[in-house]
């Protein structure tokens, strides 16, 4: 067992001592500052002192000077260092992967997000989505605060969009039964117009006749006009039944 509150010196020399290298590389390890283990893999007199030592170093810095010290004096400490070397070089190369990755998703974000919709608008959306779903789980310790937020805006530009031509069908729809309604009100004028003149109508039924068209007409026209041309159409037909029927309440007032 090694002591709590051993130094370095009492350290190094169980390091040296022990036959067993796991309670080697134990003591090694309580010693704090990686620059005098880096100092004892380097020029240590006994070997497994070196190894022990050398095992406890992250610094790629301090492989590779170590690595070129220890060339063909210490084959262990430079073996060891070559491979700890490579392994570093593997996670750092994963570690870039996974940055280019974020990178990628980040920016296709913000594009789409400053371009607003386009052809390709929505796979390139499709794409980062997934990816960052595939993604998530394997970058915590990566700063991606923000990739979460620029999907989201992402994908509000697709919702708005989506919500804008809804809004425009809708209001298509609208305008088209506008427009039929207020076909559909002239042609009634129309058919009563003629019966004026055709037929002898009752006053107070060709009245109220008009008074519901005039509704009819004001509930199509309500929330989209007619154009220009159907407005004087409607005006100059409910101006000749309004004379038929004043001639007409009139007639009646003298009989």
């Amino acid at each position: 067992v090694i002591p709590p509150s051993a130094d370095e010196a009492t350290l190094t020399r169980i390091s040296s001592l022990s036959n067993d290298a796991d309670l080697s590389r134990a003591a090694i390890e309580q010693i704090g500052d990686e620059q005098t283990r880096f100092k004892l893999a380097k020029d240590h007199s006994v070997a497994k002192t070196r190894l022990a030592a050398a095992n406890t170093l992250q610094s790629a810095e301090l492989l590779t000077e170590l690595l070129n010290h220890a060339q063909g004096s210490d084959k262990a400490v430079y073996r060891y260092s070559q491979d700890k070397l490579a392994e570093l070089q593997k996670a750092d190369d994963a570690r870039n992967a996974l940055q280019t990755q974020i990178d990628y998703i980040r920016s296709n974000a913000e594009q789409l997000i400053r371009h607003g919709l386009g052809p390709e608008f929505v796979g390139k959306l499709q794409v980062i989505q997934q990816r960052w779903s595939e993604l998530a789980s394997k970058v915590n310790d990566f700063d991606t605060t923000d990739i979460p937020g620029l999907l989201s805006a992402a994908e509000s530009v697709l919702t708005e969009h989506r919500a804008e031509e809804e809004r425009q069908t809708a209001l298509k729809a609208e305008i088209t039964n506008a427009k039929r309604e207020q076909k559909e009100a002239l042609a009634r004028l129309d058919a009563l117009l003629t019966a004026c003149t055709h037929d002898a109508p009752d006053s107070e039924s060709l009245q109220a006749s008009l008074l519901n068209e005039e509704r009819n007409w004001a509930d199509a026209t309500a929330k989209h006009s007619a154009s220009a041309e159907n407005q004087k159409y409607f005006d100059n037909a409910v101006k000749n039944i309004t004379t038929v029927l004043t001639t007409l309440q009139f007639h009646q007032s003298i009989s």
